[in-house]
């Protein structure tokens, strides 16, 4: 009944999934009723049919015997299970469509890993031959694509802001007074609301506001945004720091 759910949830969702009906019959019940239960599985709709710890090429066989045109997956599980470890090719012979080594990328990737390790030890280096360059890795690893997305998102008053050398603390141009904050993160309480209030007054006629959002010493946790564009405002919280552009 839980495939004949699936497949019935698949096509009220138009999904594309694929089902693959499993069952552990063999080593738990019998050969029979394993075969009984794939075929059952192939009769509700499922896409691909799998048998876990078939003991030996004749069940592989037999297994594949039933519904031919549904695939069939095997499990080469490397060292520990119950289904003789075939390559590819021989499974495809047997009549197999899927087929999962699951322990092998991990296998060799624990040994290679063990014999840097204790060359290492030993006071030996892996082989330059041996090792992919720092650009490879990058491109295996996903690197230059990630990089390539973020500039999608990137802001161009940020890379200029650190191309012309901002301060990241007071938010003002080294040796400029093009742009600048009402308001110092390193001042006191006075000062910063002296240099608020002159910074409020002188713009009453800017036409926008930009506002950035730095929070006051002392603030208090509630928030810190504060916003205006022309006549119309936009209150987050209490404390108002603004920065004008004319």
């Amino acid at each position: 009944m839980r495939i004949k759910a699936a497949v019935d949830a698949r096509k009220e969702s138009s999904a594309d999934i694929i089902i693959i009906a499993r069952t552990d019959a063999r080593q738990a019940v019998s050969l029979e009723e394993s075969l009984w239960r794939v075929q059952a599985f192939a009769d509700a709709g499922a896409d691909a049919l799998f048998i876990d710890a078939l003991a030996s090429k004749e069940e592989m066989q037999a297994f594949c015997n039933i519904f031919p045109q549904v695939p069939k997956m095997a499990n080469m599980l490397e060292g520990g299970g119950k289904t003789p470890i075939l390559s590819p090719m021989e499974l495809e012979e047997i009549g197999f469509k899927i087929v999962s080594y699951p322990l092998s990328l991990l296998g060799v990737s624990i040994q290679a890993m063990q014999d840097a390790l204790s060359g290492l030890k030993s006071g030996r280096i892996p082989p330059p031959a041996t090792l992919p360059s720092f650009e490879e890795i990058k491109e295996i690893i996903g690197f230059n694509d990630h990089y390539e997305e973020e500039m999608c998102y990137s802001m161009t008053g940020q890379s200029d802001a650190k191309n012309n050398g901002m301060n990241e603390i007071t938010g003002s141009k080294k040796d400029s007074d093009a742009f600048s904050l009402p308001f110092s993160m390193t001042s006191d309480k006075s000062e910063q609301s002296a240099k608020y209030e002159k910074g409020k007054s002188n713009s009453q006629d800017a036409g926008v506001e930009v506002i950035t959002p730095y929070v006051l010493e002392n603030s208090s946790s509630e928030g810190w945004v504060f916003g205006r564009v022309g006549k119309h405002r936009s209150r987050c919280c209490r404390s108002e720091p603004q920065v004008n552009v004319r």
